[in-house]
């Protein structure tokens, strides 16, 4: 669901950093807004993605989350409107595996941000 359906999250920060990247905004809202309602209804009620411990399902939402989540730092409100999703991301954001994961990411981001913008400036 996420890799096929929720890959507007990403699209859309893009879109909003990067004036040459072109989308129909509209169309990836609408596509990400469906895959968030998918993603809502296969979460388990309480704890991880699925089941009572970490599961694949964990590896590849804690990734995918670290970049959704900038949606919602930025004022987007699709992630908050799922209930579900809500409580998922708050339990796995108070695991210290994903805290450190977020982390690492966070730094690899920063850096690769500082790169793409120098770049843009000599161009």
């Amino acid at each position: 669901t996420v890799d096929v359906y929720c890959n507007g999250a990403g699209e859309l920060l893009r879109a909003a950093a990067d004036p040459g990247h072109k989308i129909d905004v509209e169309a990836k809202r609408a596509e990400l807004n469906r895959g968030l309602h998918a993603l809502d209804t296969f979460l388990a009620e309480d704890g991880h993605a699925v089941g009572g411990e970490l599961s694949l399902a964990d590896c590849t939402l804690v990734p995918w989350l670290f970049y959704a989540n900038m949606l919602t730092r930025s004022g987007d409100d699709a992630l908050t409107r799922h209930p579900r999703l809500t409580r998922y991301i708050a339990f796995i954001g108070e695991q210290p595996l994903t805290q450190r994961i977020w982390g690492e990411m966070d730094e690899a981001f920063r850096a690769f941000m500082a790169r793409w913008k120098a770049q843009q400036t000599r161009e």
